[in-house]
């Protein structure tokens, strides 16, 4: 299957890069929140764990983030305040690393907006220079840095904090099963090492990337971090973002039971699944560039701790082609 995928492949040339968004976002916003950061400030991060992603912004030679969102609450708009984007690097099991020799990138300051009362927007900011990641294998962590503050207690009259959606079994609005891995830290001010963020919950942090974007999700708006561990019971669908430039196209979704370091299959790609490898199913992408491909509308019970599946996407349009990050699942 690999070698056949190869030959299509062979004849095209890479696609037009866009801006693609890459966010654990299942739809739904629980509350604001700095964690446990209290009044010390530090910094709030979204951990890319080895053994689930793979890929994620490769132009063919190097691995690149280029935009950063985040959704950022302010409860006294009228004090303006800054923030700061941040990428590390880290482990799997212990997170982020924490310190000056863990930061991959930090951008800023990034002012935020003034106004009244309490308000949230919704903060991008793009480099120059592309941040290229140590390669494209190993654990990253991306997120903000929030700055302190004089008191974080009811009714909160001042301070900066992120909204977040709620993670844990009491209200979960994620879609994960019970034995879901945590993925979110946080790294308080003056701490020599990450610790998990409370409530199992996702931030609204983003990375858009020149690259085409997969990820797993329960269908809808629902992608979060029951995209990466599915509860039986719920559809299972891929989203992948191609960008505008190729809208009209197919999209090719794939999925194998391993994963390598990645060949190169056109400019600016690297197919990283290993045999045996599983042609699932194909869509037009839309004028948006965004496409859903429906996988189960119930994932069945069978599949609970089955282990873990790899899946990764081609977009081709008119002698040009391109392909996504890997994003894995473990139901």
């Amino acid at each position: 299957m690999r070698h056949s995928l190869a030959l299509v492949f062979l004849t095209l040339t890479a696609a037009v890069p866009a801006q693609n968004e890459f966010e654990f976002y299942p739809g739904v916003i629980s509350f604001f929140s700095r964690a446990n950061l209290g009044t010390l400030g530090g910094e709030l991060l979204q951990g890319m764990h080895r053994p689930f992603h793979r890929g994620v912004g490769d132009n063919g030679s190097a691995c690149t983030i280029s935009t950063f969102r985040a959704t950022i609450q302010d409860q006294d708009a009228a004090t303006q305040e800054s923030i700061y984007f941040v990428v590390r690097t880290g482990s799997d099991q212990f997170g982020p690393k924490a310190g000056a020799s863990g930061l991959i990138a930090k951008i800023g300051p990034v002012q935020m907006p003034t106004g009244t009362g309490t308000m949230a927007w919704r903060i991008n900011t793009t480099v120059v220079i592309p941040i290229v990641l140590p390669n494209c294998l190993n654990n990253f962590s991306f997120g903000v840095e929030l700055p302190p503050t004089t008191t974080w207690a009811p009714p909160y009259p001042d301070g900066l904090s992120t909204h977040a959606s709620r993670g844990d079994a009491t209200l979960s609005v994620q879609k994960a099963h019970a034995r879901a891995e945590e993925h979110t830290w946080q790294i308080v001010k003056g701490a020599t090492r990450a610790s998990h963020s409370p409530w199992s919950s996702t931030w609204r942090l983003a990375i858009a990337l020149d690259t085409a974007v997969l990820q797993m999700g329960n269908g809808g708006n629902v992608y979060g971090r029951g995209g990466m561990f599915p509860d039986t019971g719920n559809p299972l669908t891929a989203r992948v973002r191609y960008g505008a430039a190729m809208a009209t196209g197919s999209s090719l979704l794939y999925m194998g039971i391993g994963r390598m370091p990645g060949i190169p299959l056109l400019p600016g790609t690297r197919f990283y699944l290993t045999n045996p490898i599983f042609f699932l199913t194909s869509a037009a992408i839309p004028a948006a560039g965004e496409v859903e491909h429906l996988l189960t509308t119930s994932l069945p019970a069978s599949v609970a701790g089955a282990g873990k599946f790899h899946f990764q996407a081609a977009g081709i349009l008119s002698g040009t082609g391109t392909l996504s990050n890997v994003f894995t699942i473990k139901p």
